[in-house]
C-alpha cells in the first residue's frame, strides 16, 4: 500500500488557533480623549510564550491555508529560538509528514511528547505518523495508549480503525469507528475504503454494500464499489484501455471521496488538532492527522 495516498477521517482534521486583538470599554459614549492607551499590545508588553503562542496561530493558519512550506520554515524559526517549545515541534511534525518527509517527524514527535506526554491529540498523531511509517504495532500502542486515558475521543478511535482495518481486523475497526460517532453506514464506508486500498476487492465490495444497505447518503460507498467494477473490467482486458477509466496499469483506489461523517469535538493544547464531519480518502496524506 502506498501510505502517502491515505488519508480516511471520521471526525479529524486540523482547528487553526484563533488570534484576536482589541479593546473593551465600559462605556459607550466615553470621552475619547479621556485615554491614550494603545489598544493594541505592542511586543514589548508580551511575555514570551505569549510570543511563542502568537507565532505558532500564525503558522497554524499558514497550514490551514496549505501553505505547507511557510509553515514549516515559520515553525523552525521559531525553535531555533524555543527549543522546547512542544507546541512548534508537533505542528512541524504534522507539516513534515504532510510533506512526505516522513523521517523527519520522528525526533519532532518525541519532542513535543516529552512536553505533553498525556496529551491525546498529540498521541493520535503520532500514532498515525506511525502508521504512515508502516510501523504497525508501535502505532497501536501509541493510539490505544491514547484511548486508555480518553476512550471517547473521537479523532483517536477513527485513527485506530483505520489501523485495525489495514492490519485486517475488520471487527474491531467497525468497533473503533462506531466508537469515533460513525453511524453504520459511515463505518462501513471507510472499512471498504481501507480494504480497496490493499486490494482485497471482494471484502471491500461486501463492506460498499452494507454501507448501502444501512440507508447511508452513499457517496463513498457507490464511488467506491464503481471504482472496483472498472478494476474488474481493466483486467478482463489487460492489454486495452478501458474508456473512461484510468489506464491499465495505474492504481486503482477511490480518490478524493467524501461522505458526512460524524463532527465530534476535538479540543485539545492551544495549537490542536482542526475539526471535521468528513469522512474521506486521497491522493495525499491529509491536511492534517488526521
Amino acid at each position: 500500500m502506498n501510505t502517502n495516498r491515505l488519508w480516511i477521517a471520521c471526525g479529524c482534521c486540523v482547528m487553526v488557533v484563533g488570534l484576536a486583538t482589541g479593546c473593551r470599554v465600559s462605556g459607550m459614549f466615553q470621552d475619547r480623549k479621556a485615554s491614550t492607551a494603545d489598544p493594541i499590545p505592542t511586543a514589548s508588553r508580551l511575555t514570551g510564550s505569549q510570543v511563542s503562542e502568537i507565532q505558532v496561530s500564525l503558522c497554524r493558519t499558514l497550514e490551514q491555508q496549505g501553505k505547507l512550506e511557510r509553515a514549516r520554515d515559520g515553525y523552525r524559526r521559531i525553535l531555533e529560538t524555543d527549543k522546547k517549545n512542544g507546541a512548534a515541534a508537533w505542528r512541524l511534525a504534522v507539516v513534515s509528514d504532510r510533506m512526505g518527509e516522513l523521517d523527519k517527524s520522528e525526533p519532532l514527535f518525541r519532542q513535543a511528547l516529552e512536553a505533553d506526554a498525556k496529551n491525546v491529540e498529540l498521541l493520535a498523531d503520532y500514532g498515525y505518523s506511525l502508521y504512515l511509517k508502516r510501523r504497525w504495532a508501535e502505532a497501536e500502542k501509541t493510539l490505544r495508549e491514547g484511548a486508555r486515558i480518553d476512550p471517547k475521543n473521537a479523532r483517536l478511535q477513527n485513527n485506530l480503525g483505520l489501523l485495525l482495518a489495514q492490519t485486517d481486523r475488520r471487527d474491531e475497526a467497525l468497533v473503533a469507528f462506531r466508537r469515533a460517532g460513525c453511524q453504520e453506514a459511515e463505518a462501513q464506508s471507510n472499512l471498504g475504503l481501507v480494504l480497496a486500498m490493499n486490494g482485497r476487492d471482494e471484502q471491500a465490495r461486501q463492506a460498499f454494500e452494507k454501507s448501502l444497505a444501512n440507508r447511508g447518503e452513499g457517496k463513498a460507498a457507490r464511488l467506491g464499489l464503481s471504482a472496483l467494477q472498472a478494476k474488474a473490467r481493466r483486467q478482463q482486458v489487460p492489454s486495452a484501455e478501458v474508456p473512461g477509466n484510468p489506464v491499465v496499469g495505474q492504481e486503482v483506489v477511490p480518490v478524493s471521496h467524501e461522505e458526512p461523517a460524524v463532527s465530534g469535538p476535538v479540543s485539545a493544547a492551544k495549537t490542536t488538532s482542526e475539526r471535521s464531519g468528513r469522512s474521506r480518502i486521497g491522493t495525499e496524506i491529509g491536511r492534517a492527522h488526521v
